[in-house]
């Protein structure tokens, strides 16, 4: 038994040691060919892939903030008016309104994915 775990043992050394062997080989492969890709655009002349990448992800940033700082204008301008005025025309105390807002904020991802199912085309409901 203590040979069959020796053995185990010294294949997964050896294994091992190929299987880093063929990572460093990898790398060093991938280091040697360096040739960036250079993509043509008709406004900014040659530009290399990883510069677009970047600017993508510059781009995506710029639209996740821009939507963020839309939704705390339409949140504070529309949202929040439309609720002190239900509350309001319920007769609610503040602490009462939030809370029943909160757990109707929380819940509506459930009730419309629920209602989703419910009148989508393939109903999973009652199986």
């Amino acid at each position: 038994m203590v040979a069959g775990i020796v053995s185990a043992v010294t294949y997964m050394r050896e294994s091992s040691s190929e299987a880093t062997v063929e990572t460093a080989r990898l790398l060093s492969d991938n280091a040697a060919n360096t040739n960036t890709t250079m993509c043509h655009t008709a406004l900014f002349g040659e530009i290399a892939a990883g510069d677009i990448q970047i600017g993508a992800l510059i781009v995506a940033g710029l639209l996740i903030a821009f939507t963020f700082i839309g939704l705390a204008i339409v949140c504070d301008e529309f949202f929040q008016p439309a609720l002190e005025a239900i509350s309001e025309a319920l007769h609610l105390t503040p602490d009462v309104a939030g809370a029943t807002f909160l757990a109707a904020g929380s819940s509506a991802p459930e009730l419309f994915t629920s209602l989703a199912d419910a009148f989508g085309d393939a109903s999973s409901i009652g199986e």
